[in-house]
């Protein structure tokens, strides 16, 4: 199919979330790039999403000369290790005029009619045993990026303390479980390193895999997850967490695992708080039935808010990536038609674009991702053209003496920040970098 359309000389190719380009060491950047046109455009409500080469990504496909090649575009870039000048950024946003035509729902809101929109931060105080297992964690991370820490080994402890704050140890693969739990547990003891596709021990028989350590990302992927997946040229293809690929036992229907059970199964303190604004919101007296969407980064912990919403006797449907076409379709018109499931459980990597969910009246997210922009999109299936009643979104954010998810907040704040100056939205030109590397967590 591709090669047909590099055959072609269009007269213009449009391309529509154009922010999925953004990594230029993807195959679908190569692709798109690489089509014969007279005219491109890039529709993308996120230009910027992470960094200010995600932008760059654009002008290249653009072919906005002389920027649309990095070192072309870097030199227009204000510089990183002083957050740069007011005339550095108003370049860049003099550039981003030149080739944009941006419009926000504010700026066209007398059109749209839309209802209020309100975002709440629930703080979450964790319980007694998931601050032990927390303060655990984070004696490990104090350890782990000293001297002998490497970034991999912090990026994964943060990765566990997120999930800590989410379920306790519910989230976390049985070798870390197993450390966690251990009487003999020493803080200056290397946690356990697990492969982020199949949960299994990197110490396991053929899993250690030399080559991730000179990977550029920081995901933990063992050989045999790695040497399983090839490109079409058959070359290794990378991380497949970076490059969205999927193992065969991310492709099964997800249901509750065997240890989640009605008989043993207890809430985490953000399970709790959700169940609790769940009542809330049924007892409102509307026209419309009251409907939610809960939305994690975890298929797992999607798992264990099902079998608390089933003990609970709530009807529920469910989006995650496991879901065909059909399915997808089928789990959306029965959320949307009627009363009979209230609520909606997605993960945003699979519901967080090109689906229309105004039947809901309540996002519930459990947890702030490194992300801000793909939740932005996620709020923006129920908070778009076409809703009749006010929104109401909702952050769970635990709050422990300075913990991981408010330090995530804190990113997500620099990178919007960025996003922003770099559109010209703000005139506040602190540093987004600043304060990345501060020790929120360790307080």
């Amino acid at each position: 199919m591709f090669n047909g359309l590099h055959h072609q000389i269009w007269h213009r190719v449009i391309l529509d979330e154009a922010h999925i380009i953004r990594n230029r060491r993807s195959k679908v950047f190569r692709v798109v790039c690489d089509l014969k046109a007279r005219h491109r455009w890039c529709l993308t409500g996120t230009p910027v999403q992470n960094h200010l080469d995600d932008f760059g990504a654009l002008l290249e496909f653009l072919n906005v000369y002389p920027f649309n090649t990095p070192r072309g575009f870097s030199k227009i870039l204000p510089d990183g290790r002083t957050g740069g000048s007011a005339s550095d950024w108003k370049r860049l946003t003099s550039l981003f005029r030149a080739v944009a035509l941006r419009r926000t729902k504010q700026s066209i809101s007398s059109e749209l009619d839309l209802p209020g929109r309100e975002i709440l931060y629930h703080p979450i105080k964790l319980n007694e045993s998931e601050s032990k297992f927390y303060d655990k964690l984070k004696q490990a991370y104090i350890f782990g990026s000293g001297a002998g820490g490497t970034p991999i080994t912090c990026f994964q402890i943060i990765l566990r303390l997120r999930q800590v704050c989410d379920h306790g140890l519910d989230l976390l693969p049985s070798a870390i479980r197993k450390w966690l739990e251990n009487d003999e547990y020493s803080y200056n003891a290397p946690i356990p390193e697990v492969c982020e596709l199949c949960e299994e021990s990197m110490e396991s028989d053929n899993r250690e895999s030399p080559q991730q350590k000179s990977m550029s990302c920081v995901h933990m992927v063992c050989n045999l997850c790695r040497t399983d997946r090839f490109s079409d040229e058959g070359r290794e293809s990378g991380c497949p967490l970076c490059s969205g690929k999927t193992t065969a036992r991310n492709k099964t229907t997800p249901g509750p695992p065997d240890d989640i059970q009605p008989s043993n199964y207890v809430p985490s303190s953000k399970v709790k708080a959700l169940l609790e604004n769940l009542d809330r919101n049924r007892l409102e007296i509307s026209d419309l039935p009251p409907k939610s969407i809960v939305f994690s980064y975890w298929t797992r912990m999607l798992d264990l808010i099902g079998q608390a919403l089933s003990d609970k006797g709530i009807p529920y449907q469910r989006l995650d990536g496991s879901k065909d076409l059909h399915q997808r379709r089928d789990a959306i018109a029965a959320f949307c038609d009627g009363a009979s499931y209230p609520v909606m459980l997605a993960s945003l990597g699979s519901a967080a674009l090109g689906l229309n969910l105004t039947a809901a009246n309540e996002v519930h997210l459990m947890e702030p991702g490194w992300n801000p922009m793909l939740e932005q999109q996620g709020l923006d299936r129920v908070y778009r053209l076409g809703q009749q009643r006010p929104v109401r979104a909702v952050y769970y954010i635990a709050q422990t003496h300075g913990s991981v998810d408010e330090l995530v907040l804190r990113r997500q704040e620099q990178k919007i920040q960025l996003s922003s100056m770099s559109v010209g939205a703000t005139d506040n030109r602190k540093a987004p970098g600043e304060d990345f590397d501060s020790p929120i967590i360790l307080e």
